[in-house]
């Protein structure tokens, strides 16, 4: 399970928050918390500023697992996308290499191959 804010709708799409924590469970449902010191150091360094109950959060979604609810219904093992449904493709503005990925955001230098996103506590124009 990965941690993250409830997701907005805005008119290109969803926008999400990652909160860094993931919860790992093993077929026998055997829960493990993974990436808490990634998280911590972004609540150090001012990057999240959300508290997460961290035993709160695993006692819920293990009781989603003892009842085969959200994410490990087991319905979701036999799921397939329906075959009739397009490829969706993203505006020419929020592709690689277009203006933004984020309304308002614009890409840093794409030269090493990768995405440079701007610093943390910059003015996102």
């Amino acid at each position: 399970m990965n941690f993250e804010l409830p997701y907005d709708e805005t008119q290109y799409g969803l926008q999400t928050m990652d909160l860094v924590l993931d919860l790992l469970v093993d077929p026998a449902g055997n829960p493990q918390l993974k990436d808490q010191e990634g998280y911590a150091q972004a609540v150090a360094r001012g990057i999240l500023d959300v508290p997460v109950d961290l035993e709160e959060e695993a006692a819920r979604v293990l009781r989603e697992l003892g009842c085969g609810r959200g994410p490990f219904d087991p319905s979701w093992i036999d799921w397939r996308p329906d075959p009739g449904w397009s490829t969706p493709v993203l505006p020419p503005g929020l592709r690689l290499g277009g203006a933004a990925w984020s309304v308002g955001v614009e890409l840093g230098d794409q030269s090493a191959g990768g995405l440079a996103a701007p610093g943390v506590g910059e003015e996102f124009g």
